[in-house]
């Protein structure tokens, strides 16, 4: 069952990703929540758990400045 939503969420991320404006460094910021999305899911199929806080801060903050690489 799990498996199944994170395939699905992984085809919309790519999708997301596609439509990501190109070189529109003041939209990156609408767009930062969706680098948690990967990792999120990765932690919940692996230990079933979601990420912990120091994790996310880290993720958002080294994804603020390539955004295009963390999603």
């Amino acid at each position: 069952q799990f498996q199944h939503y994170s395939d699905l969420a992984g085809r919309h991320l790519s999708e997301v990703r596609a439509g990501l404006p190109a070189r529109q460094a003041h939209a990156n910021a609408a767009f930062l929540p969706l680098a948690l999305v990967r990792p999120t899911l990765r932690a919940i199929g692996k230990k079933g758990t979601a990420l912990q806080a120091w994790r996310r801060q880290w993720i958002l903050w080294r994804a603020s400045g390539n955004l295009a690489r963390w999603i």
